[in-house]
């Protein structure tokens, strides 16, 4: 029994990195912080915290100092625009922000932390304010991309080591993006982390009554994943 146990627990830890459970998962780790302070006896809690601290250490590069982190950007997006070489070399459309020769590395960083690697954290950080250091760097790197914004795409990543300060007025060099254009680019990563997690997703498995999976289908959606939804509507329609 205790190694099922187990197993099922590793298991749904992998699972939730998921990105495509995202937005779900953190409605429901907000909706049981609402209720009350959590219970280390319980077992629920106890998997529920797990799950949330593997998903943080899973994007752990964006709170740590800005040069490992921009090493594991450089890698993560090459891997992005691999797959977006080989999709042209196959006369395939190329999928969200993986043509390297449009793609705005920052930008697309940007946009990422700050939607959503930045509210988990800070959920994290309200639990564990021993890790506020991860948060105060993660807000610091996501500065850092967003004076970044007006460099164009480029194979050379050590252009992101330089603080960039964004343009002035009367400055002729490319403006930072409107909050417009900063929605519309968070609406279409969190689009394109969906499809990716679709095209991966892992076979699900569910626990036995006493130890309930976060990822079962539930008849409705989650309220945070309806705001998503609906944002993604509503830009679609303009």
């Amino acid at each position: 029994y205790q190694r099922r146990v187990r197993r099922d627990i590793i298991i749904n830890m992998v699972l939730a990195t998921d990105f495509g459970e995202h937005m779900p998962f953190l409605g429901k780790f907000k909706a049981r912080k609402a209720l009350g302070p959590f219970d280390p006896l319980k077992q629920e809690d106890r998997h529920m915290l797990l799950y949330f601290s593997i998903k943080c250490a899973d994007l752990g590069h964006t709170a740590k100092d800005f040069d490992l982190h921009l090493n594991w950007t450089e890698r993560i997006s090459e891997e992005f625009f691999n797959q977006g070489d080989e999709e042209k070399t196959m006369s395939l459309p190329v999928s969200p922000f993986m043509d390297r020769q449009q793609a705005n590395v920052a930008k697309s960083q940007a946009g990422f932390l700050n939607y959503l690697v930045l509210p988990l954290y800070r959920e994290f950080v309200e639990l564990f304010d021993d890790c506020s250091v991860c948060l105060t760097q993660l807000q610091a790197n996501l500065e850092h991309w967003k004076q970044c914004e007006s460099i164009p795409p480029t194979s050379d990543y050590s252009v992101y080591a330089t603080r960039r300060e964004k343009p002035k007025e009367g400055d002729k060099s490319p403006r930072a993006p409107t909050e417009e254009q900063s929605a519309a680019l968070e609406v279409n990563e969190y689009k394109s982390l969906r499809l990716s997690s679709q095209n991966l997703q892992l076979q699900k498995f569910d626990l036995n009554e006493e130890d309930p999976t976060l990822f079962e289908e539930e008849e409705a959606e989650d309220e945070s994943e309806d705001l998503m939804e609906t944002a993604i509507e509503h830009h679609e329609g303009h």
